[in-house]
């Protein structure tokens, strides 16, 4: 409407900060869903180990127009609504299910960008599993529920510094 004054305007604007927006850091999914998951299982305190392959399928494959307040969002309802330890889709608002894949139907993980953002995902639950625990891989594999060994193989496969 063209009411802001423009002195103000320059007064505020310092420093631009380009984003792109979440459509286009999709690899970025992953890491803020469970970061938002981790807030509200603790806000609400339940014991949510995290979400299904679908359910991260879906929310790769979601266009985020409202970016990633839309994100936290949808995965503070799906907290809301889960009474197990992991989110499914049935969880997620039902415009966001509209084309994930039924129950027991393949998840297709062919895709170089999902499988980097999975990658990543991995990489900073097991990071977060490993500070949570200070750094004892024998209590921080236990919470994951595998063995010391996989964990070590993990570590070394996701080039985790130790």
């Amino acid at each position: 409407q063209k009411r802001f004054r423009d002195d103000l305007f320059y007064r505020l604007n310092v420093v631009e900060i380009q984003l792109p927006s979440l459509s286009e850091r999709r690899e970025d999914v992953p890491l803020l869903a469970n970061h938002f998951l981790e807030i509200y299982r603790k806000q609400m305190g339940k014991k949510i180990h995290g979400f299904s392959n679908e359910t991260m399928s879906a929310l790769l494959r979601y266009q985020w127009k409202g970016e990633v307040r839309e994100l936290e969002n949808a995965v503070e309802r799906a907290v809301i609504f889960c009474d197990g330890n992991l989110i499914t889709v049935e969880h997620l608002p039902e415009y966001m299910n509209s084309d994930v894949p039924e129950a027991g139907e393949p998840v297709q993980f062919n895709n170089a960008l999902l499988r980097e953002a999975l990658k990543n995902f991995e990489r900073q639950f097991i990071l977060q599993t490993l500070t949570r625990h200070k750094q004892n891989k024998e209590e921080a594999a236990q919470a994951l529920g595998v063995s010391l060994s996989s964990l070590y193989r993990k570590i070394e496969e996701l080039q985790i510094p130790l």
